[in-house]
């Protein structure tokens, strides 16, 4: 019986599913081969897992045709001689069985790297960690600090709906300089205004 195989893509876990359900949903699209597998009780990249599991395919079939023709080269030699004793009582050697094809290396890993979708930068998380710095710039920093947050917002919900989106670091880095100088902002206007009208001078 096929073992059942658990998957996960940034905490989200998959499955469990069987191998061939794996290669289905791999040439469907609905999973790619970032996914992270467990494997004997530790978790690897999908794509060296399917590349290794292929590879021992091609080695399994590649071994039984070998076999199988080896047999047949044994079966025809083996008639071949009966046939020639029959008709001049001589003995014949049997012939070497002609070499197996070579193994094409790599095919499905080409493949696989090929179909394998090319993670972006989001760009609203480029643009919160920026909007975030300009909260060091007088007079911009009265709005900026709004801004840098929508657009850190915005950025999680998109790469939470795009697996092919990246950025969470960036937006969260902008958020929390954002969020530090709100919190900066409040704590100022209560004990601190002079400090308060230095960072903001909108509120000399």
């Amino acid at each position: 019986m096929d073992e059942k195989l658990h998957l996960q893509w940034r905490g989200r876990p998959v499955g469990p599913w069987t191998y061939e359900q794996v290669q289905t949903a791999l040439q469907s699209g609905e999973i790619h081969s970032m996914y992270q597998i467990q494997s004997g009780g530790e978790w690897q990249p999908l794509r060296e897992y399917v590349e290794r599991r292929e590879a021992a395919n091609l080695e399994k079939r590649a071994a039984e045709m070998i076999a199988a023709r080896v047999e047949q080269q044994r079966a025809a030699e083996k008639s071949k001689v009966q046939t020639r004793k029959l008709r001049a009582g001589g003995v014949h050697a049997p012939a070497f069985p002609d070499p197996p094809p070579p193994l094409i290396k790599g095919a499905h890993s080409l493949a696989l790297r090929d179909a394998e979708p090319e993670t972006r930068t989001s760009w609203l998380a480029v643009a919160c960690l920026v909007m975030s710095m300009c909260n060091f710039i007088p007079y911009l920093n009265t709005a900026s600090w709004f801004v840098s947050l929508v657009f850190g917002h915005l950025a999680l919900v998109q790469m939470k709906n795009d697996d092919t989106l990246d950025g969470r670091a960036l937006a969260i880095a902008g958020m929390i300089v954002s969020y530090a100088v709100v919190i900066f902002a409040i704590v100022a206007a209560f004990f601190l205004p002079a400090a308060l009208a230095r960072v903001f001078p909108i509120f000399e």
